[in-house]
């Protein structure tokens, strides 16, 4: 039975993948789902480290199955993005009714600040949906710059990011290095 579904992003050709922490939050079996070839993929993964306050987990497929992802296409963007900036994200939102076919969304960022002035996040217009939760937000050159987070419920174009520079933090605490993305 599923309880919570929501989007990662791999960060690692080794199976390390981010997403949010409320998406495996209580979780005691997380699978991770993807397509390779056409084929479906489904893998175990386990927790390696997670971190409640900023909302993110990082992931490791622990699969007999597994044995590796393709290279990484993109780069993890360190410095602040402007407002106004373009962005795109991509994530599986409401599989159940819209599909489990990968969807994109794009905007921009409206502030550099989150959610009541949040310094660890950015407000950006992309429209988001149960589902979107822990997907990758990018800019115009392909850079992962943050992890969708949630969007305010009273207000319809205002959706918050994680920026990056929390999810490398989290990546350094990694028990094992592991090959970032160039």
């Amino acid at each position: 039975r599923i309880l919570a579904t929501g989007s990662g992003i791999a960060i690692s050709p080794d199976g390390y993948i981010v997403t949010n922490n409320h998406v495996i939050e209580g979780g005691n079996l997380i699978e991770v789902q993807g397509t390779r070839g056409g084929q479906r993929m489904v893998y175990r993964a386990v927790v390696m480290i997670n971190d409640e306050i900023n909302d993110l987990a990082i992931l490791k497929i622990d699969d007999w199955s597994f044995k590796t992802l393709p290279p990484i296409p993109y780069t993890i963007k360190t410095i602040v993005s402007e407002v106004g900036e373009k962005v795109y994200t991509l994530g599986y939102p409401l599989a159940a009714t819209m599909g489990e076919s990968l969807k994109l969304t794009d905007g921009v960022i409206s502030a550099q600040k989150g959610f009541k002035g949040d310094v660890s996040t950015y407000q950006v217009t992309v429209p988001v949906h149960p589902g979107n939760s822990g997907g990758p937000l990018f800019d115009m050159k392909g850079n992962l710059i943050s992890i969708i987070k949630a969007k305010h419920s009273q207000a319809e174009s205002a959706t918050y990011a994680i920026k990056t520079r929390n999810v490398l933090n989290l990546i350094e605490l990694l028990p094992e290095k592991i090959v970032m993305p160039e």
